[in-house]
């Protein structure tokens, strides 16, 4: 949101502004960072510049300019080379270079209301959603997959939703997903079969606004 980048390396105990010179004024909205964080990047929801990168923990910022779009959403592999960012009402976009240039994909069309992605360790496979479908990829976003029903061993038919976030485990094999207003659903299997949680031992209840969701490795 507006405000400061603060970042921590003593597990949150204590935390530091490390803010842009340029990035007072900043919408910030998603930052994502490598395995051992010195390698992090932070989107810009509006503004010319949407994208910055750093090398050194958040010492140093540097802007990018490549792209120029308001990113929601973005996620990065164990080594902080591999990124991937969504921005509503456009496309996906990935980095193989740790944000230094950009792909657009525009094979999953450029209308779509991408709310958030999310990848495996190695950033190969990759998961995305927002209103409607949930998207999935296993190499680097090359090729997009949209899950539209469930194959056969799922519960619920997946379908268009508010999916709001996903999750992934390290090896993208186990991943999880909310709907504000609706449910939490999950898959065992990258992303082939879902099954919906609807509540009953859970103590969850049905139809939550949920918000967000994370996982372990």
């Amino acid at each position: 949101g507006e405000g400061n980048i603060w970042t921590s390396t003593d597990s949150g105990g204590t935390w530091v502004d490390n803010t842009p010179s340029t990035g007072d004024d900043k919408n910030w909205r998603a930052i994502t960072s490598s395995s051992d964080g010195t390698k992090l990047a932070v989107v810009v929801n509006s503004g010319a510049s949407d994208i910055f990168t750093s090398t050194d923990s958040g010492g140093t910022w540097t802007e990018r300019y490549s792209v120029g779009l308001d990113f929601r959403s973005i996620t990065s592999s164990d080594n902080g080379m591999y990124l991937a960012g969504v921005v509503p009402g456009r496309y996906i976009y990935t980095s193989s270079n740790s944000g230094e240039s950009w792909t657009q994909d525009a094979s999953v069309g450029g209308t779509k209301v991408w709310r958030a992605i999310t990848s495996s360790s190695d950033g190969a496979k990759l998961a995305a959603v927002g209103e409607g479908n949930i998207w999935t990829s296993t190499n680097y976003g090359a090729k997009w997959n949209e899950v539209t029903s469930n194959e056969a061993g799922g519960t619920g038919i997946v379908g268009t939703k508010n999916w709001w976030s996903i999750t992934s485990s390290d090896d993208g094999s186990k991943l999880a997903a909310v709907v504000k207003g609706g449910n939490i659903w999950y898959s065992l299997d990258y992303g082939g079969t879902w099954i919906e949680v609807t509540g009953g031992d859970t103590g969850i209840g049905t139809t939550q606004q949920w918000y967000g969701i994370t996982s372990s490795s």
